[in-house]
């Protein structure tokens, strides 16, 4: 009767500890990603729909949302789909939250009618690790709807 070789099971124990090792290795952050504040500011929408129905003007709103905060401008009543709001807001960012959700709704008595959503990428904007800057680095979100 064959009897195992105990060199081979040794060495078949020492193969799967080291596999176990390489799956402990946590993945490196995405290129361009970052941890901080992030201080976006909303300056206008332009080319949204100026009507929500019959006899009723848009009253636009833009919310942003990052991981679970939240955030949004002020309603601008009767405003219609051409507004400036020129106002900024500061998240705290995590690692993980790469995405920024923008959405631009229309403030109802009922409930809200969302206009549009655009998600934003924030580690494709391919920003220096350690950027910090007074000045804002402009993007603009669709051909004309959004700008920051």
């Amino acid at each position: 009767m064959n009897k195992p070789r105990e060199d081979v099971l040794v060495q078949k124990e020492v193969l799967v500890q080291k596999e176990v090792m390489v799956q402990k290795q946590a993945p490196a952050p995405p290129r361009g990603a970052f941890a901080g504040k992030l201080h976006v500011t909303v300056e206008k929408i332009a080319g949204v729909s100026d009507t929500a129905g019959w006899m009723d003007k848009t009253d636009p709103y833009v919310k942003l949302t990052l991981g679970s905060e939240a955030k949004r401008t002020s309603v601008k009543e009767n405003a219609g789909g051409n507004v400036m709001y020129r106002e900024t807001f500061t998240f705290n960012k995590a690692l993980v939250h790469e995405t920024l959700q923008v959405s631009v709704v229309d403030k109802d008595t009922m409930s809200d009618d969302t206009l549009g959503v655009c998600l934003i990428d924030l580690h494709q904007m391919q920003m220096p690790a350690e950027f910090e800057s007074e000045e804002p680095v402009p993007f603009q979100v669709g051909p004309e709807h959004i700008f920051f």
